[in-house]
């Protein structure tokens, strides 16, 4: 999955390669990346002295300042034997003021430079058809040539292998800048920067150590290292505090500082997460994946992610790689069990559990998911003991509470599921699910004015809950008020239409108010739904007996007990059976 979000990431980075490689046309051109749109192709002798000094005749120049700022190089620093060439190559490598342009001759080595800085911004990569122009091997400043010439480096000690990495050419400028006309700008978009970036680091080994491969450029890496360090611990801060944006843009600078940077692309991503971007999340993991692959947490990380995305499968997957990379991963066996339990799978998840909870004692998360394990396959005294044990180690686990709830009620204990309940409400007073089992507890125990109120609630704080509908009708319904409680089922099935128990509860609602045939109609509705649902077929049945279609309520009568039966709702069948038993002494 990785490798196809990389790839799919890469297309506009290639299209982009390939309208650049369109725009040359075949031709012998030569490239310049700059990380922002200029209204010029200019060199730092212009950018440096054009607002101080007015260049608007032959007689002064920038080639007249170069030339003053070679002599004094010359003097001071190089030796009388030195080259102009070897001058201007090393004060051009290291930022000195000059007539010349950079240009490379690598098409990716201008894109790294079109992309390595000012992310807000949009670059553009220049390419300038070479054949046709001057091609000087030394610069004679008393001839005072204007035009615009190219200009190979000289391979000093200082410049070779910058020089040669970088594929670098010079344009030399004597008026500071070069004329519109031969060269064209391709737009390099601010958001496909660091694509480009992954792109050639993956494709072509460029990156900064390797176009900075110079003491100097090892400075310089060290100084980004700093920063990128310095960015990272800030974003990790603001993180902490919760502004994740703000953690965001931290994260991201120090990943332009240093693209190699694993952890800044996994915290990006926690971020990310945080922010329920999950899928930008998952490509902050890929890479940090990508350039870290041992990074259990990372792997961990996308794990979560995708498990947030329902994605289980995947998020096992990821989850098998962490536990791998470091085996006493105690958080990672726990949502691992977590995952393969949504997928259904409620044995399996117990050995995950287990080892989570040997491995780390005191995780009551464990201990709760390893509850619920126990309680999907029926063993509620065993799921008990452990949600007793996650409420012991933390006691504000609104969760735990609930679940422990839920299982003293499995097991007909609804006075100490309410005590649960109450303490899962209190802990988290917007806990939809909870108020609502409160209520259907509250039901279980005859109080229906009380559950009433925890339906109520329920649908306040989660207005398309379609279960606390259909259950608050039913309260009312068993309040006598049947209007009410047709209006609730109405929502409930308007809400999920699906539902064959919401359709069934409507029907017995209209029944009492004496509208037998619409009742019929939600019950065949319900039956459609679920044809196994022996309460649909058994009030069905009822309802045709009212309307004297006796043949048709023997048969769903019937239906319902051998159904009531098979299913072990003995009530159900000796209700059934008693209604037929009846219809039978009528005929």
């Amino acid at each position: 999955m990785a490798e196809q979000q990389a790839v799919q990431a890469w297309q506009p980075v290639k299209k982009l390669i390939e309208r650049i490689e369109k725009a040359c046309g075949g031709r012998n051109c030569i490239f310049r990346g700059e990380t922002r749109q200029h209204d010029s192709i200019s060199s730092k002798i212009y950018r440096d002295y054009e607002a101080h000094l007015r260049f608007d005749s032959d007689s002064h120049q920038p080639l007249d300042v170069e030339r003053e700022t070679v002599e004094r190089a010359r003097l001071q620093q190089f030796g009388p034997n030195s080259s102009t060439v070897e001058i201007l190559t090393d004060l051009r490598h290291f930022g000195g003021p000059t007539a010349l342009v950079d240009f490379t001759r690598s098409l990716f080595v201008a894109l790294f430079f079109a992309c390595n800085g000012d992310v807000d911004e949009d670059g553009r990569v220049i390419l300038l058809p070479a054949d046709g122009m001057p091609n000087r091997s030394d610069i004679d400043y008393e001839k005072r040539d204007l035009a615009p010439a190219l200009l190979n480096p000289a391979r000093t000690s200082l410049s070779k292998a910058r020089a040669e990495a970088q594929h670098s050419i010079f344009v030399h400028a004597p008026r500071g800048f070069l004329p519109e006309g031969p060269w064209q700008a391709i737009a390099v978009p601010k958001g496909l920067k660091q694509d480009c970036l992954n792109y050639l680091r993956a494709f072509h080994a460029i990156r900064s150590q390797t176009i900075y491969n110079d003491l100097f450029g090892f400075i310089e890496n060290e100084e980004n290292y700093k920063a990128a360090i310095v960015k990272f611990y800030s974003g990790n801060a603001k993180a902490q505090r919760g502004d994740y944006k703000a953690a965001i843009a931290d994260y991201s600078e120090a990943i332009r500082l240093r693209p190699d940077f694993a952890l800044a692309w996994n915290n990006r991503g926690s971020a990310n997460g945080k922010l329920r971007k999950r899928e930008a999340a998952i490509a902050d993991y890929d890479e940090a994946i990508r350039l870290q692959p041992g990074y259990a947490q990372a792997w961990y990380n996308r794990g979560f992610a995708k498990a947030e995305l329902d994605d289980y499968k995947a998020a096992i997957a990821d989850y098998d790689a962490a536990i791998r990379l470091q085996p006493d991963y105690a958080e990672a066996l726990n949502n691992r069990g977590f995952a393969k339990a949504a997928l259904g799978d409620y044995k399996a998840p117990l050995v995950d559990f287990d080892e989570a909870i040997r491995l780390q004692s005191d995780n009551a998360e464990a201990w709760n998911n390893r509850g619920v394990a126990k309680a999907a396959l029926g063993d509620y005294k065993a799921a008990i003991a452990d949600y007793d044990e996650a409420v012991r180690l933390q006691p504000d686990y609104a969760m735990a509470w609930y679940n422990r709830g839920t299982a003293k009620a499995a097991l007909g204990d609804h006075e100490a599921a309410l005590a649960d309940y109450d303490e899962a409400i209190r802990l988290q007073p917007g806990y939809a699910v909870a108020w609502y089992n409160r209520g259907a507890t509250k039901v279980d125990l005859g109080k229906h004015e009380a559950a009433l109120a925890d339906y109520d609630e329920a649908i306040r704080l989660q207005p398309g809950y379609a279960a606390a509908w259909n259950n608050r009708g039913n309260a009312k319904a068993a309040l006598g008020d049947y209007k009410a409680a047709l209006a609730d089922h109405d929502e409930a099935i308007r809400l999920q239409p699906g539902d064959a128990a919401a359709w069934c509860n409507r029907g017995v609602a209209k029944g009492a108010i004496g509208k037998h045939k619409a009742a019929i109609e939600d019950y065949d509705e319900a039956i459609r739904l679920q044809p196994d649902n022996a309460a649909a077929w058994c009030s069905r049945g009822v309802a045709k007996a009212t309307l004297g279609d006796k043949e048709g309520a023997l048969m769903d009568l019937r239906k319902a007990r051998d159904l009531a039966q098979e299913q072990g709702k003995a009530s159900l069948a000796d209700l059934a059976e008693s209604r037929i038993e009846r219809l039978r002494r009528e005929t």
